[in-house]
């Protein structure tokens, strides 16, 4: 079981450089040889609320990455998948540092983008638990929204 972080960047091709790094290729050679494994991305959609039209293409470049890594990793018994989260309190936090309550920072945040939600941090882990987990055997290549 492998997780880790991916920070997509300002840039949709330096997000892409930073996907296809040594980091992708330790985790490949880290985990082949092994009966099963899987490899799961975290991908953090707080950029996206901006509703930019660059930065919205992100997204569709994250599930692009995983639907053809998982298929390159078939043969060999590895899973890949990634899991999107949206509005964490670490985002309300530092995006409005000078806000007295995590709540004033939500009805900020909304009124600018009515569809951003805060999602909670257990929701995230029950998440992660399942698709690294037994059960999630025969899934690969899908992207979570969480």
């Amino acid at each position: 079981m492998l997780v880790g972080p991916i920070y997509m960047l300002e840039r949709p091709e330096a997000s892409a450089a930073l996907i296809n790094s040594g980091v992708k290729s330790a985790a490949l050679k880290f985990v082949r040889g092994r009966s099963r494994s899987r490899l799961l991305y975290i991908f953090n959609e707080y950029d996206l609320l901006t509703l930019d039209k660059e930065k919205s293409s992100l997204g569709a470049d994250f599930t692009r990455f995983i639907k053809e890594e998982a298929q390159k990793t078939l043969k060999d018994n590895i899973t890949i998948n990634g899991i999107s989260t949206t509005v964490t309190e670490e985002f309300l936090l530092t995006r409005f540092p000078r806000k007295p309550s995590l709540q004033l920072s939500l009805k900020e945040l909304t009124e600018a983008v009515p569809q951003a939600r805060l999602i909670d941090y257990n929701d995230i882990s029950n998440v992660i638990t399942f698709i690294v987990s037994p059960y999630s055997s025969a899934i690969t290549g899908q992207v979570l929204s969480i």
